[in-house]
């Protein structure tokens, strides 16, 4: 059996702080070995040797890709910008990767959408259309949103200032607040990516007897 031994580097934007992310987006963070987002950087100085010993706990259990997520702005504890490219060298150099860096741009847009993508953007588009027709004089501009899978209609004032007030809480150093500002359906996926990301190196397989399979047709 040939052993893999391939990275994968995406470099990828920021959502806003009314946006959903799509299914690609979560696919992928679940699937990731290690991310890189402003809100919630890594706690631990040098953060090289964390993402390296948790990559390689990854390889250890058989995992035979690795996934690396660096979001647009991500930054050390000490707000030191970490970029994309010298993660790959670290990766490179340190475990004997041969990684290649991914920016999603339109290869992030440009695939088949999955009904989530179809039927969230039609809501809006109608959404849209009736807060067109119920403005008045004086009626504030919207942003058309998504919150807890709700369309939402923001005002446009509103969500900029929310969205730099993530930007003010992270140039203050304090990324618990940033966190809040996003919302709860970005730190559940948060939450959800480090309990799938960072389990227990004894807990990583089950006994014979307590694996079970799934058939279907």
């Amino acid at each position: 059996m040939v052993q893999l031994t391939t990275a994968i580097l995406v470099a990828a934007a920021v959502a806003p702080a009314f946006s959903a992310p799509t299914p690609f987006e979560q696919e992928a963070a679940g699937g990731a070995d290690f991310i890189f987002i402003p809100e919630r950087p890594p706690p631990v100085n040098p953060w090289e040797d964390e993402m390296c010993a948790q990559i390689h706990r990854h390889r250890e259990v058989g995992k035979r890709k690795t996934i690396v997520i660096v979001a647009e702005g991500a930054h050390d504890s000490e707000l030191n910008p970490i970029r994309a490219e010298y993660i790959k060298d670290v990766l490179t150099e340190r475990l004997g990767l041969d990684t290649r860096v991914t920016t999603l741009g339109h290869t992030q847009r440009g695939g088949r959408p999955c009904a989530f993508d179809r039927i969230f953007p039609t809501l809006q588009g109608i959404n849209a259309v009736e807060a067109l027709m119920e403005a008045a004089p004086g009626t504030p501009t919207y942003m058309i949103g998504i919150q807890e899978n709700k369309i939402t209609r923001v005002p446009l004032v509103d969500a900029v200032e929310m969205t730099r007030a993530v930007g003010k809480a992270i140039k203050e150093h304090d990324f618990d607040k940033a966190l809040e500002l996003r919302g709860t359906e970005f730190q559940e996926m948060l939450q959800t990516f480090q309990a799938l990301s960072s389990f227990p190196e004894e807990s990583s397989t089950l006994p014979e007897k307590k694996v079970m399979l799934f058939c279907s047709n």
